[in-house]
C-alpha cells in the first residue's frame, strides 16, 4: 500500500523529469552534429575560415 501510494504521488514529478531528460538529450544531440559540421568544414576549408564560421554561429 505505502509504494503504491507513494508511486502516485510522485508520478507526475516522474514524467516532468523524463521529459526534461528527453529535452536535454536532444539539445546535446543537435550540439554533437553542429560541432561535426563545424569540424568537417575546418578540416576541408583549412585557408578559408567563412564556413565555420557560419557553422558556429
Amino acid at each position: 500500500i505505502l509504494y503504491d501510494i507513494s508511486r502516485v504521488a510522485l508520478e507526475h514529478e516522474i514524467q516532468n523529469e523524463e521529459r526534461a531528460v528527453e529535452i536535454l538529450l536532444s539539445v546535446c544531440e543537435n550540439n554533437q552534429d553542429q560541432y561535426k559540421r563545424l569540424i568537417e568544414a575546418i578540416e576541408e576549408d583549412e585557408n578559408d575560415p567563412k564556413r565555420a564560421r557560419v557553422y558556429a554561429n
